[in-house]
């Protein structure tokens, strides 16, 4: 239960993090690649939620999905050190701290963490986007870097 718990936090951030990066990519298609105009356009959209209250839940589901990730790869990591001190692989079976796990659902069980590999990327850019939309709105300087508006009037 809290293995398929865990599973679905992981699959369920990690489209969020493909819906966001899907956002972006739909105004560098619409404002041209490289474009200082296309993430500029997408920042007004996600400036609608400056001091919103589901600001605190987004930096909450951060820390929980990137705790929930790290709960399901370290067995992986654990059984590719070599330690095996939470995990053992056998011939037929991978046993965890989930319980075992054997042919369709060890493979779910891999590609889980394979795709949870945005949560940790993911983590990192929404963490530093519901920061800044905290108290500040997202904004970019004329080299294309993004920040807070606050970031680039002090420079």
């Amino acid at each position: 239960m809290i293995y398929t718990g865990l599973q679905n936090l992981i699959l369920g951030y990690a489209a969020l993090v493909a819906g966001l990066a899907i956002f972006l990519l739909y105004f560098e298609v619409k404002y041209g690649f490289k474009s200082v105009v296309a993430r500029s356009q997408a920042f007004q959209v996600l400036n609608r939620l400056h001091g919103h209250t589901v600001i605190p839940t987004i930096q909450v589901l951060n820390f929980i999905a990137l705790a929930a990730w790290l709960a399901l790869a370290l067995p992986l990591v654990d059984t590719f050190s070599g330690a095996h001190l939470i995990s053992t692989l056998d011939y037929e079976k991978f046993t965890t701290w989930f319980g075992e796990l054997s042919g369709r659902e060890f493979d779910l069980y891999f590609i889980t963490v394979f795709i949870g590999i945005l949560v940790p990327k993911g983590f990192f850019i929404l963490k530093r986007m519901a920061d800044i939309l905290k108290d500040d709105r997202l904004a970019m300087n004329k080299i294309g870097q993004w920040g807070g508006s606050r970031e680039f009037k002090k420079a």
